[in-house]
């Protein structure tokens, strides 16, 4: 019967509902997730990157050349990936109840999977900008079934319904889980999360660490390395190991540049940024931002005379899977010494930093798409074993890759 819903009418639906592949549902909320390339091959047990850093002796002296010759320093980055996944469900009453009215059928399957694109969206866009801890906040305080988080811009990385685990400081991993029931984001001081304690948790102290559940591991995460991750706060120090690499032995290269900002007006800050690339030989082009960064490095600009609607530019996605997602942001150019940067802004960039970095630096690498559905068996939907509902089940087997770590000045503002 062409009124029967079958795994072939859902497939023919989404190739409809979502003729540029998935990921122009979430693209348009994660600016810095759809700006960075992708790419889906990555297979085995691991991935290499061998940035460069540190070149070929030379000498005004023949002599002293042969018997110097030497090779190129590179690192060797062993990337290994990690896993996310993410498993939805139609009821079947609906399905029944859609039963030839095929824009139902559409209507329900969209709204299922429009929800669970912008989970996984908002869980990749905090992966991404992540230290790859899994610490999506910390708990400053917390009376009454609320936790006051130290930092109210973290409040974006949490959502109604989300199951959290806590660490200690010391990263001991803390039994029980907490439902967050609640949230606060208008708060002018801090942002709050309303949660019942499940399972045993203790209540919340002030400095536990916060993670979705999974997230943390008693031995670390299971998360992206993220952008902080490849360029950490803190320099690296003898010892470090990052995927078989001690970047200590040359931290601006293998592990990004940094800077401070404190006491210096936004403006000041960025020109300062751009020369600090320059002098170690740094490619950038953008300037990632937090929202509210954003806003007053405008506010403050807007009277300067080099500033004007020329500014004002259009920068696209990279373009998904398919090859046919082309997402648009608007940003502006900044003057620089080696040329104008981009500046954009992501309400995922941590407020306290941010990325002054170049496109070509970066890859997201995934095998297969990211997320893709899971058809071992042939099928994207199958029955549910344990309710009345049709499943689908999404994931990706992927990490972050820096191809240059030397392109990237990472921003304290106010340090």
């Amino acid at each position: 019967m062409a009124s029967q819903m079958t795994t072939t009418t859902f497939d023919n639906a989404l190739k409809v509902l979502y003729p540029a592949g998935f990921e122009q549902v979430w693209y348009k909320k994660c600016p810095f997730v759809a700006w960075i390339p992708k790419e889906y091959d990555f297979g085995g047990s691991s991935k290499q990157i061998n940035p460069l850093y540190g070149g070929v002796r030379t000498s005004p002296s023949f002599s002293v050349a042969m018997a110097g010759k030497s090779t190129p320093s590179h690192a060797r980055f062993n990337v290994t990936r990690v896993k996310q996944y993410l498993i939805g469900s139609i009821e079947n009453e609906v399905i029944e109840a859609s039963k030839g009215k095929p824009a139902a059928i559409a209507e329900a399957l969209k709204t299922a999977l429009d929800a669970a694109m912008y989970s996984f969206g908002r869980t990749t866009a905090f992966q991404v900008w992540g230290d790859g801890t899994g610490t999506r906040g910390t708990v400053g305080a917390y009376a009454a079934g609320v936790i006051t988080l130290s930092n109210r811009y973290d409040i974006v990385h949490f959502e109604v319904g989300d199951m959290l685990v806590k660490k200690t400081a010391a990263g001991v991993l803390l039994p029980g889980r907490m439902l967050v029931t609640a949230i606060n984001t208008n708060n002018a001081g801090s942002g709050e999360l309303t949660v019942t304690l499940l399972d045993g948790a203790a209540a919340p102290a002030a400095t536990d660490t916060l993670a979705q559940e999974g997230e943390y591991t008693a031995a670390g995460s299971a998360v992206l390395s993220g952008v902080r991750a490849w360029v950490p706060a803190a320099v690296p120090t003898p010892g470090d190991n990052f995927f078989g690499v001690d970047r200590s032995v040359f931290p601006t290269r293998l592990a990004g540049i940094r800077m401070n900002g404190g006491g210096k007006s936004i403006e000041e800050i960025v020109f300062e940024a751009q020369a600090e690339a320059s002098v170690n030989g740094a490619d950038v082009d953008t300037l990632w931002m937090n929202s509210h960064r954003f806003a007053a490095l405008c506010k403050s600009i807007q009277s300067k005379a080099w500033y004007g609607q020329n500014s004002i530019v259009s920068v696209k996605s990279s373009r998904g899977r398919s090859g046919k997602v082309n997402v648009g942001f608007q940003g502006f150019v900044f003057p620089g010494e080696s040329g104008p940067v981009t500046v954009m802004s992501d309400p995922n960039c941590p407020y306290a930093y941010g990325l002054m970095t170049s496109r070509k630096a970066w890859k997201l690498s995934s095998l297969k798409g990211a997320p893709h559905f899971a058809e071992e068996d042939g099928r994207r939907f199958r029955q549910e074993v344990a309710s009345d509902a049709i499943e689908f089940r999404l994931k990706a087997y992927w990490n972050l890759m820096c191809k240059r770590p030397l392109d990237n000045v990472l921003i304290d503002w106010d340090n």
